[in-house]
């Protein structure tokens, strides 16, 4: 895509400081950008974290209730930035991206892959060829 001219952004987790030199060679002289996304909770907020992830996957194997807690914190982190960039395309490749993608399309914006269809807040722009 941004090989067509289209501005590309993809944003993903911040890898831990062993991969950043590696990822920052793969990355080196593309035509789109990476943004790592990376939390730096508090003591607190790794507690209640981990607490929510047991929480999540008990619900999931008791209840059989899929719920984003099962996700961990990156689904969330990664639906208040797909939120700002207000994108006219996502495309999700992660369980938490996935989760967040389904948030932002159930908010208007999303990427029919079935139809081809681009569609965005709601308004049908044109066929896309995949």
């Amino acid at each position: 895509m941004a090989g067509a001219g289209h501005e590309v952004e993809v944003l993903g987790s911040g890898a831990s400081p062993t991969y950043r030199p590696r990822d920052a060679k793969l990355i080196a002289g593309k035509s789109w950008k990476f943004t790592g996304l990376m939390s730096h909770p508090s003591a607190a907020e790794k507690v209640i974290s981990r607490a929510q992830r047991y929480l999540g996957h008990q619900a999931h194997r008791r209840l059989g209730w899929e719920n984003r807690w099962q996700l961990g914190p990156m689904a969330e982190l990664l639906l208040k930035e797909g939120r700002k960039r207000k994108a006219d395309l996502y495309i999700a490749h992660s369980e938490a991206g996935m989760w967040a993608a389904e948030q932002l399309r159930k908010e208007g914006r999303y990427r029919d892959w079935e139809t081809g269809t681009v569609i965005v807040t709601g308004k049908q722009i044109g066929r896309a060829h995949v």
